[in-house]
């Protein structure tokens, strides 16, 4: 059997006979019957009656089912094959952190240019290392996050300036933190915050949304990027918590990271260029704090 089988078959049906399956085909009647005769023989089993028209067997039936499917998947591999070649389609693998992909990738997605229809999206939502692990086994093609360190394979690319911000309520109290972890920025400026105020920790997470959540609730101080902030809650945030800027050391970048494979692809450019677009000024006012 060969990548020839499925079209051969499906066509001797259609006609009705090798002769007429052949002339459409443009082989000899010869060659189509030795074909159909070598499938038989690989499968050990008749897949047509040699009637006029020809008739098909139950084997041949399941043959004839698997034919079909073969030739449509041949198409669309053509298909797929001509849009990758053309830099219009194929799958493109990012990697990204879970909150962060929830804020930036449904508008991405959303306002993905229609000449490129063909691109299905395959979002890998994790951590740095394991996100650094993939990218270097060739499972992902673009990787978006804060990297502070990274391995020397993958290039990185600038994407945008943020911030952490810290979230107080409204009314007047002494509150716990609500941090995320020391592994993640949000967690880490939070600590670099709390070495003066000493304040206790109440909970830790690594869902930023969940810990904004607790300071709205008026329980704990929290700290978060402030485009997560401007995304999820829009202006309107700062009049149900009081917002805090924090001293450089709060201030980061957001970047782009890209495996060897991945370098040129006309796509991945072209998403970047894209994601840049979308990430406008900042329209959510926030009071400086001292150090």
């Amino acid at each position: 059997m060969n990548l020839m089988s499925p079209e051969y078959f499906s066509a001797l049906i259609r006609h009705g006979s090798f002769t007429a399956a052949a002339k459409a085909l443009h082989i000899t009647q010869q060659t189509l019957s030795a074909h159909i005769a070598a499938l038989e023989e690989e499968f050990g089993q008749q897949l047509v009656e040699r009637t006029s028209p020809v008739r098909l067997t139950q084997a041949g039936r399941v043959f004839l089912d698997w034919s079909r499917d073969m030739l449509v998947r041949q198409q669309r591999l053509f298909h797929d094959m001509e849009a990758v070649g053309n830099d219009r389609g194929g799958d493109l693998r990012i990697g990204i952190a879970y909150t962060r992909s929830c804020i930036l990738m449904p508008e991405l997605i959303f306002r993905w240019p229609d000449r490129y229809p063909d691109v299905t999206f395959l979002l890998y939502e994790a951590a740095n290392p394991a996100l650094f692990a993939k990218a270097l086994q060739g499972e992902l093609d673009l990787l978006i996050g804060v990297f502070p360190t990274c391995p020397g394979e993958l290039t990185l690319y600038p994407y945008y300036e943020d911030e952490i911000l810290m979230l107080q309520p409204l009314a007047e109290g002494d509150y716990p933190l609500a941090l995320g972890y020391p592994t993640e920025i949000a967690g880490q400026v939070g600590r670099r915050w709390n070495q003066d105020q000493q304040k206790p920790v109440l909970v830790t997470s690594d869902n930023v949304l969940a810990l904004t959540e607790l300071c709205l609730k008026g329980q704990a101080i929290s700290f978060c990027p402030r485009l997560i902030l401007e995304r999820a809650y829009g202006s309107s945030l700062q009049e149900k918590v009081h917002l805090l800027n924090l001293p450089d050391y709060a201030r980061y970048d957001v970047q782009f990271a890209l495996p060897p494979h991945s370098r040129g692809w006309k796509l991945v450019e072209a998403f970047m260029n894209l994601a840049r677009d979308l990430v406008a000024g900042s329209s959510l006012p926030a009071t400086q704090v001292s150090d």
